[in-house]
């Protein structure tokens, strides 16, 4: 049996809910059954470019937080708990750890000290940002290229021929 519940009437539609206590490590669920598709849903959840994974019981239900609580494992394809969970506590992960483009950006109102203003993605993110979240190596890959491409390339300097290139 899952350690969760799906809880409705909340500010933002569903979540999940611990039922129990879960130990940092703890594999919570897994969607190995998700059904993937090429582009992005509003409650999809990205696991590689062009692939997002729809799971309307588990995934799909995940709420997000600045200080998140659960993340998902895109190459085990679980959800795994991140520290200690009590019973009551609402499963929440950072969005931008598994999306790179949010399919509809929202206000972060999760209340953390370290909060987003504004939850559209991790292509908006700075990589010093990110390094605080266990993150899709999909987003990881995405980002290092990102920042290839906004570092200006360096010009060679033209040494005249027969220079010893400043060594002596």
């Amino acid at each position: 049996m899952r350690p969760f519940r799906v809880v409705t009437g909340l500010a933002f539609g569903k979540g999940l809910v611990a039922t129990r206590s879960i130990s940092r490590g703890a594999t919570i669920a897994t969607w190995a059954g998700a059904k993937v598709r090429p582009s992005p849903t509003y409650q999809s959840v990205q696991i590689g470019e062009g692939a997002h994974a729809d799971d309307p019981d588990c995934l799909n239900l995940l709420n997000h937080s600045c200080e998140p609580n659960v993340r998902i494992h895109v190459g085990h394809r679980t959800v795994e708990a991140l520290r200690h969970i009590e019973p009551g506590e609402l499963l929440t992960i950072f969005y931008p750890s598994t999306e790179w483009r949010m399919a509809r950006p929202f206000h972060c109102r999760c209340g953390s000290p370290r909060g987003l203003a504004v939850v559209t993605g991790a292509r908006d993110i700075q990589m010093s940002v990110l390094r605080h979240y266990p993150t899709s190596a999909h987003i990881m890959r995405l980002k290092r290229a990102q920042t290839r491409r906004r570092q200006p390339r360096r010009k060679r300097e033209r040494r005249p021929v027969g220079s010893a290139g400043g060594r002596r």
